[in-house]
């Protein structure tokens, strides 16, 4: 991390590598780390840097014979992984590029990243949040979801309403109560290509198995 006259900038870099034996006990072969690559691994560098409420950040990824994405296949690619740039103004936070968040407890709505599971599905877009006071916020966001380095056709936006309260004692946190009441939405809408491939589909389909496909599906939570 690097400090100087009220700007920062911090960064990480993770890195897997692997080595590939070959044994037949345990069905090791037949794949193309096995047989022929022997070497895999994956590298994720993060640049963030912040200065009087701006943050921004940038992810390199690469991936080199990984089996991450697929254990029976190697997947090699790398580009940007991830960037964003958010700016705190009083009480509203705006903020633009790959974002991570969920909704509640993520039922509905959960943007978030495993990377060893090969887990990334930020949504590619704009998020707005604005906090009324200490126990009360709305946010409402937009875009479309990551996938791998492309991102998915259809569209995605929701919002939600969320607040926290204690009562007790503060003097005394075990016997305070906190309570987390909220309510959100979630809207998916199908683009006009993956329509169609759906509706190739089910043309295929017997006529008791077909059933009318819809552009939209929605979801609250309370």
């Amino acid at each position: 991390t690097i400090a100087q006259q009220g700007a920062t900038i911090s960064g990480g870099l993770q890195t897997n590598a692997n080595v590939f034996l070959r044994d037949t006990n345990i069905n090791a072969y037949l794949q193309p780390q096995y047989d022929h690559q022997f070497f895999g691994g994956e590298s994720w560098l993060n640049i963030n840097y912040s200065y009087q409420g701006l943050t921004a950040g940038i992810r390199y990824d690469m991936f080199i014979n990984s089996n991450l994405r697929d254990p029976n296949a190697s997947y090699t690619d790398q580009g940007i992984g991830r960037w964003y740039v958010k700016k705190q103004f009083e009480k509203l936070t705006v903020e633009a590029g790959y974002l991570y968040d969920q909704i509640g407890s993520g039922i509905i709505y959960k943007a978030y990243e495993q990377r060893p599971l090969f887990i990334d599905n930020a949504l590619q877009g704009v998020s707005l949040k604005y906090n009324f006071n200490k126990y009360l916020s709305a946010k409402a966001f937009g875009g479309r979801q990551k996938n791998a380095f492309d991102i998915y056709s259809g569209t995605l936006k929701g919002g939600a309403i969320e607040g926290f309260f204690s009562i007790g004692n503060d003097s005394i946190p075990e016997n305070k109560i906190n309570i987390i009441p909220g309510v959100g939405f979630i809207n998916k809408t199908l683009s006009e290509a993956t329509m169609e491939e759906i509706v190739g589909v089910l043309k295929s389909y017997l006529e008791p198995d077909r059933f009318k496909p819809v552009h939209n599906s929605s979801a609250f939570t309370f």
